[in-house]
């Protein structure tokens, strides 16, 4: 995890005043790098449980920690992205690409002083890609690789941004270098299940989510991904218990809302669907899909009547 140092140095009162200026000094620097220690170590474990809760979709719980993090060191890369990723899928756009500009500039002012600084370099990678300036993300990625080949979770951020870029076959090649150093890698598994979903292969998009759910029985992303690949293949019933059990986790889960109302508009339950695009949407204004599905079903049901 990625955090800008913060100096502070202070003067020790166990220091006698005749003390030579060079121990002096040499104790000084000593006290401000351990209180610099103490500092990062807080507010990255603060920071790594925010982005558990998040990557469990559990978004408001992940802004408690993420923000603990920040009050502890407001430059700490991974945790801006984090909470601008939670307020994004609650809906709170306009703060979420503030927070992804902010950590553009310090990924910029870390980049400045050492241009090979891998994880400045990986930060502002993902920054640009939720930015939708995929191409430039890749360029950050590749600069991260060129000095780390075996950095899985770059491997795995080039992947999701090809894939975003509709370069699934190739995103695959990048998921899979992740999982030849980390098999079980689930953030990968998940990403390689996706692409493949859609790429229309849904019997292998079940396999890498079961491979996922393997490792983590409770991997909401994982969930989700079965239940797509599952509506996708026409299993819409099964889709919707891979579904329900995502949304157990956290029943605002906004992916696994509008997976279930597509899932309860294939079987033609419209009625039923509307209900939870409109759950979705309550969290998600703009979430794209929800409004499509939504409409959707609302002209199925006018055919209908």
């Amino acid at each position: 995890m990625l955090s800008v140092i913060i100096t502070i140095i202070y003067f020790s009162s166990s220091v006698s005043a005749a003390t030579p200026p060079s121990s002096l000094n040499n104790t000084t620097a000593k006290a401000a790098t351990a209180r610099n220690v103490t500092i990062n170590n807080e507010s990255t474990i603060l920071a790594n449980k925010g982005v558990a809760l998040y990557k469990l979709g559990k978004y408001n719980e992940s802004l408690v920690y993420l923000d603990k993090a920040l009050s502890i060191n407001p430059n700490d890369f991974h945790a801006l992205i984090y909470k601008g990723q939670a307020l994004d899928n609650l809906g709170n756009h306009t703060q979420a690409v503030a927070l992804y500009n902010r950590t553009i500039v310090l990924a910029d002012k870390a980049l400045s002083i050492n241009p090979k600084f891998v994880k400045a370099l990986i930060d502002k990678g993902i920054a640009l890609d939720i930015l939708g300036n995929y191409t430039q993300a890749i360029i950050y990625y590749d600069k991260a690789l060129a000095i780390n080949p075996k950095f899985v979770d770059a491997l795995d951020d080039k992947g999701t941004a090809l894939d975003r870029l509709g370069n699934y076959t190739q995103a695959i090649i990048y998921y899979d270098k992740a999982l030849a150093i980390n098999p079980k890698f689930v953030d990968a598994l998940d990403d390689k299940g996706l692409s493949l979903d859609k790429l229309g292969n849904y019997t292998q998009a079940i396999i890498y989510s079961d491979k996922a759910l393997a490792i983590n029985p409770n991997d909401i992303n994982a969930l989700d991904l079965k239940g797509r690949a599952l509506d996708h293949s026409g299993n819409y019933t099964q889709a919707i218990t891979y579904l329900d059990r995502a949304l157990a986790i956290n029943p605002k889960f906004v992916p696994a809302l509008v997976e279930k109302g597509n899932a309860l508009g294939d079987l033609g339950n419209y009625t039923q669907a509307i209900i939870y695009y409109n759950q979705a949407l309550a969290i998600n204004p703009n979430f794209a899909e929800a409004l499509n599905g939504k409409r959707q079903s609302l002209a199925a049901l006018n055919q209908t009547n």
